[in-house]
């Protein structure tokens, strides 16, 4: 049975694969009414709802933008955060927080664990580790979910952007030295659902942090296996050239390397080879 779970975050990416599960068990609620940066928002959205498990997928994401309002993804992504957590904590539920790969830097040359160190590169990753920190001492009663380069419905994400290239170049050029974990939305959303049926209503569980994210791959092969789900849409295929982060300019560093390991059962997602084909089909469609 699926416990009550309240979803803070609604609009986002995962936001949105929540409320496409469409689970009246789950409850979505975001901006403008319930306001990470709005303490008083969310003590009541948590205690109106009195839910079993809350799951935070509200996040300050803009890699770039953090670069120039650091404090801004402070707020968000750890003061936010923690204020969320104890609102958790105060009604009984467990939190279960979504992180990133950008807590690390990159450099260990192999996928990541959990307890392996941290050390992030931007200010996105800084705010992000920060509010592990933060929701870690607010509840005890937390599950930390590391996820990588999510990708989803929206007409803003990586397999939007690679169709549109299509339709309008001859040659893309795209990044083949990055490597990551591509994980589709919807099913980090299922994954997280599966979680909560898990800790609701646990002191027992084995609190703490989880990878949770799909197969590795570079932005390079990410993109070929985009192209290759639209071809068979009749999108003529453009030149797909490899190119080096080195030569990606943005206000941001990128990690070269933030493959995540998912050590424990059931987290781990599908290939986005496997997720790609249908996701393409739906975005082509509108």
């Amino acid at each position: 049975m699926t416990p009550r779970i309240l979803v803070i975050g609604s609009a986002g990416q995962l936001g949105t694969a929540f409320r496409r599960l469409g689970s009246p068990a789950i409850t979505c609620v975001g901006r403008p009414e319930v306001d990470v940066l709005r303490a008083d928002t969310i003590i009541a959205a948590v205690a109106g709802a009195a839910p079993d498990v809350v799951i935070n997928a509200s996040a300050f994401t803009a890699v770039d933008a953090a670069e120039a309002d650091e404090a801004g993804a402070l707020d968000v992504n750890s003061r936010g955060a923690a204020v969320l957590a104890a609102a958790a904590r105060e009604v009984g539920a467990p939190i279960i927080h979504v992180s990133t790969d950008y807590v690390f830097d990159g450099n260990k040359g192999s996928p990541y664990f959990e307890d392996d160190a941290t050390g992030p590169l931007t200010a996105y990753g800084r705010s992000k580790l920060a509010g592990e920190a933060t929701v870690a001492l607010a509840n005890p009663h937390h599950v930390i979910v590391r996820t990588s380069w999510l990708f989803g419905t929206s007409d803003r994400t990586f397999v939007a952007a690679v169709l549109r290239l299509a339709r309008e170049r001859e040659r893309i050029e795209m990044v083949a030295d990055q490597l990551g974990s591509p994980t589709f939305a919807g099913d980090l959303a299922a994954a997280l659902v599966a979680m909560a049926a898990d800790v609701a209503g646990r002191d027992d569980y084995d609190w703490g942090i989880r990878h949770v994210a799909g197969a590795h791959a570079s932005r390079f092969e990410f993109a070929e296996a985009v192209l290759t789900a639209a071809a068979t849409h009749g999108i003529r295929r453009p030149e797909l050239v490899p190119t080096s982060l080195a030569a990606y300019r943005a206000a941001a560093p990128r990690p070269l390397d933030t493959r995540l390991d998912s050590r424990f059962p059931g987290t781990r997602t599908r290939s986005f080879r496997d997720a790609v084909p249908a996701l393409v089909a739906e975005l082509l469609s509108r």
